[in-house]
C-alpha cells in the first residue's frame, strides 16, 4: 500500500481529494493529535499554508480545526470568488448618483477584490485594486488622473493619510473647487471632484498608516468630569460634565424575534436615565442595537429625544413601519463627519469597512480625549482608527449568527460544529488584541456581546452556541499588551475617564437576568399563524414574487415547522426555483444548488406578513438549514437580509383577489405587542 506523503496542496487544487489522502497516509503512519496536524502543516504551501499561518498556536495543533479553516476559506468561498470576479469586471460607478457615491464606489471595489482574489498579498490587491477602481470611472476622471499621475500608489496613500487629517480636525476637503467648475460631462473636471474620487480610493485601503494622535491637544479633564457608564450589551451612558449620549439601548424585550435575550439586568432605573439623555446613537438596524421594545418606552417620556444614525444605504430606521406608528426625532449624519455638540464636545459615526451598507462605529472627542466604539465593526472605517484613544470598545463574544449551530445533514455533526465555534472564537480574540494594539488605548471595554438564548426551546443553541467571556479577551490583551488597562464591565458600573478608575454598582445589585417575560411576545407571535391569507395554499408563492429574486440557479425547499423544527400540521411546504422563479412539485433534473429551509411557523409568518429581513430567521436561531453543495449562497441570503423592498407585500390585495373579505384579514398591526 502506497504510503509515500501525497503532494503538496497550495490551495489552487481539489482539496477534498488532498483531505482524503491526508486522511490516509496520516492514518497509515499512525499519526494522531498534534503529530497528524504537524504532517498536515507539511504538505500545505501557497494560499492553503496563508490560512494555517493565519491560526494561532493552539489551533495549530488541532487537525480538525486546519481542515475547518482550509475548507472555510478555500472551498466554502469558491462561490463568492467566482461571483466576485464577475461582479468586478462589471463594476462601474455612476458618477453623481447620491453625493458619497466615490467612497461607496471605492469601498465596494476593494470588498470586491478582498474577497475575489483572497490569497493575493497586500501589494498585489492594491495593484488589482487601483486598476479596476480606474477602470470603473468615467473616461474624463481616468484621463485627468492618470495624466495627473496621482494613481502611484504612495501619492493615493499619502493623500488619503492627509485628508482624513484633516477631517478629524473638522476640515472637508483639501482644496476648495474652483469656482467654475463644470459639469462632469465635460471636458475638464473641478478639482474638488478629483480630490473626491482620489481620497475615496487612498480611503478604500488598510495598508495605509493610521490616523494620527489625538486631533486636537488633550487638555486636562477632572475626575467627574467624564463618566462612562456600563449598561448592559452594546449600551452605555457617557456623561461628558453633564451632556449625556446613550449608545445603543437594549434594555428591555427579546432581539431577533424571541432569540436573543439580555444576559445582563440593566440598572433598574435605566428609563428615567435614559429618558434624560441629551442625544442617542444607534449603530445600525439588528435589533440588538436598535431595540424597538426599548425606544417605545422611550417615546412615551421623550419623544424628541435626537438619535443619530450614519448615512448608509440600509439605515437603521428602514423598517420602522413594521414596529408601530411613532415618529422618532432621526437625524442622519454624513460618513466621516464631525458633529461638533459644543466647544468641547463632538462626533464622528464612521462606516465599517467590510459591511458598508449597514455597519457603523463611533469616535467621541471630549477636549481632546476620544473614545471609540466600534461596536459589532470587523474593519472599523477601513481600519483607519485613531492611535492613543482613552478608551476603546468593541465585541469580543462570537456566536452571533446561526452558523453553524442552525445547520444539519452532511459534514455538520457535532463534533464538527464544536471544532469550528472554537476556532472562531479564538480568531474572534485574536482580531479584538490585534485592534487594541494598532489603537493602543488607555482603557478597553469588551462589550456587545452579552446576550443569551434563553428561550426554552433553544437548548439546544444556548448549549452548542459557546461565546468567548470577557475573562478570556482581557487575559489575552494582559498577555500581548499588558500596558492597556481592562474593564469587565457589571450593570451600572462606571469608569471616571480622568482617573480610569471603575466604580462597581453597591454590592446586591444583580448582574445577571434570572427570569425574562416571555408570554407576551411569543402570543403576539404567534397571532401571526391564524392571518387570513396564509392559510391559502398560494400564499408562498405571492410572497416569493414579491420578494422579486431570480436568474439564480438555485432551489430553496421552505417546511414550516412547529417549535421543535418538525413539520407542521398547518403548515405549508414550497419549493422555489429562483432561476425563472417558479413552485416545481419536485427539484428539477438540472445541476442546481439547493437550500432547504425548516422555519418555525410564528416568526416565519410573522416576517412574511410585515416584509420584514430574514435577520430574525437566521441570526435568531429561529430556522434550521441544510444545503448541497455545501456553500454560501451570497445572492440569496444578500436579498433576504439587505435588499428586499421596504413596502410590505400586499396581503390584503392579495387575499380580496382569492376571494376572501376584508373583515376576515384579523391580525397584529405591528410586530410588536403593547405592553403600555
Amino acid at each position: 500500500m502506497q504510503r509515500d506523503a501525497p503532494q503538496v496542496f497550495d490551495g489552487t487544487g481539489n482539496l477534498l481529494s488532498f483531505l482524503d489522502r491526508i486522511t490516509v497516509w496520516t492514518a497509515l503512519k499512525g499519526f494522531e493529535g498534534e503529530k497528524k496536524a504537524l504532517a498536515l502543516a507539511s504538505r500545505l504551501e501557497g494560499a492553503a499554508f496563508e490560512n494555517y499561518r493565519r491560526l494561532d498556536s493552539e489551533e495549530k495543533q488541532d487537525f480538525d480545526v486546519i481542515v475547518v479553516s482550509l475548507k472555510k476559506e478555500l472551498l466554502g468561498g469558491a462561490i463568492d470568488r467566482r461571483l466576485a470576479v464577475d461582479e468586478l469586471r462589471d463594476r462601474k460607478w455612476k458618477q453623481f448618483e447620491e453625493p458619497r457615491a466615490p467612497a461607496a464606489f471605492a469601498h465596494d471595489i476593494d470588498r470586491l477584490v478582498r474577497l475575489a482574489y483572497p490569497g493575493f498579498d497586500s501589494g498585489s490587491a492594491i495593484t488589482l485594486a487601483r486598476d479596476a477602481f480606474l477602470d470603473g470611472l468615467p473616461r474624463e476622471f481616468q484621463i485627468l488622473l492618470r495624466r495627473d499621475k496621482t494613481t502611484n500608489v504612495k501619492v493615493v496613500k499619502e493623500l488619503a493619510e492627509e485628508v482624513n487629517q484633516l477631517r478629524l480636525a473638522g476640515i472637508s476637503s483639501v482644496r476648495p473647487a474652483p469656482a467654475n467648475a463644470s459639469p462632469v460631462n465635460q471636458s475638464s473636471l473641478p478639482a474638488s471632484a478629483v480630490n473626491q474620487t482620489v481620497t475615496a480610493f487612498g480611503d478604500s485601503l488598510d495598508t495605509h498608516a493610521t490616523v494620527g494622535k489625538e486631533a486636537r491637544p488633550a487638555q486636562t479633564i477632572h475626575p467627574g468630569e467624564v463618566a462612562v457608564t456600563y449598561f448592559t450589551h452594546a449600551c452605555v451612558e457617557m456623561n461628558f460634565n453633564g451632556t449625556i449620549l446613550f449608545t445603543d439601548p437594549w434594555l428591555t424585550g427579546p432581539a431577533f424575534s424571541k432569540g436573543w435575550w439580555l444576559l445582563h439586568e440593566p440598572p433598574s432605573d435605566w428609563l428615567d436615565r435614559l429618558s434624560n439623555a441629551d442625544m442617542i446613537y444607534i449603530s445600525h438596524i439588528h435589533p440588538d442595537h436598535l431595540s424597538y421594545p426599548t425606544l417605545k418606552l422611550l417615546h412615551k417620556r421623550k419623544p424628541h429625544i435626537p438619535i443619530y444614525v450614519g448615512n448608509t444605504s440600509t439605515p437603521p430606521f428602514s423598517k420602522q413601519h413594521c414596529y408601530g406608528k411613532e415618529t422618532y426625532n432621526v437625524i442622519v449624519c454624513e460618513l466621516g463627519e464631525w458633529q461638533q455638540v459644543s466647544n468641547d464636545l463632538r462626533f464622528m459615526i464612521m462606516h465599517d469597512g467590510n459591511h458598508i451598507e449597514m455597519d457603523t462605529c463611533l469616535l467621541v472627542d471630549y477636549k481632546g480625549h476620544l473614545i471609540m466604539n466600534t461596536v459589532d465593526c470587523s474593519r472599523p472605517n477601513d481600519n483607519i482608527l485613531p492611535n492613543g484613544v482613552d478608551l476603546l470598545m468593541s465585541d469580543f463574544a462570537g456566536g452571533a449568527t446561526g452558523y453553524p449551530v442552525s445547520f444539519y445533514g452532511g459534514s455538520y455533526t457535532e463534533k464538527w460544529k464544536d471544532n469550528f465555534i472554537k476556532s472562531e472564537r479564538a480568531k474572534e480574540i485574536n482580531r479584538k488584541v490585534a485592534m487594541a494594539k494598532k489603537v493602543n488605548p488607555s482603557m478597553y471595554l469588551p462589550f456587545a456581546g452579552y446576550f443569551v438564548e434563553a428561550y426554552p426551546f433553544d437548548e439546544y443553541v444556548r448549549e452548542k452556541n459557546k461565546k468567548n467571556s470577557p475573562a478570556q479577551v482581557i487575559d489575552r490583551l494582559n498577555k500581548y499588551a499588558p500596558d492597556v488597562r481592562t474593564w469587565n464591565p457589571k450593570p451600572g458600573a462606571w469608569l471616571d475617564l480622568a482617573t480610569f478608575t471603575v466604580t462597581d454598582p453597591p454590592e446586591g445589585t444583580p448582574v445577571f437576568k434570572t427570569k425574562w417575560n416571555f408570554e407576551p411576545y411569543i402570543k403576539h407571535i404567534d397571532k401571526n399563524i391564524s392571518f387570513a391569507p396564509f392559510q391559502h395554499p398560494d400564499c408562498l408563492s405571492f410572497y416569493f414574487e414579491w420578494v422579486g429574486l431570480k436568474s439564480t440557479n438555485l432551489v430553496v425547499r421552505v417546511i414550516e415547522t412547529d417549535e421543535a423544527f418538525a413539520k407542521s400540521e398547518i403548515g405549508h411546504d414550497i419549493l422555489i426555483d429562483f432561476l425563472d422563479l417558479c413552485f416545481p412539485k419536485e427539484r428539477p433534473t438540472r445541476k442546481h444548488d439547493y437550500l432547504e429551509i425548516k422555519a418555525r411557523i410564528g416568526v416565519f409568518r410573522q416576517t412574511l406578513k410585515f416584509g420584514y429581513l430574514w435577520d430574525n430567521l437566521f441570526i435568531g436561531f429561529q430556522c434550521k438549514i441544510s444545503r448541497d453543495p455545501d456553500i454560501y449562497h451570497f445572492n440569496f441570503w444578500n436579498h433576504m437580509q439587505l435588499l428586499l423592498s421596504s413596502t410590505p407585500p400586499d396581503w390584503t390585495k392579495f387575499w380580496l383577489e382569492k376571494g376572501g373579505r376584508v373583515e376576515e384579514l384579523s391580525g397584529p398591526d405591528y410586530m410588536l405587542p403593547d405592553l403600555s
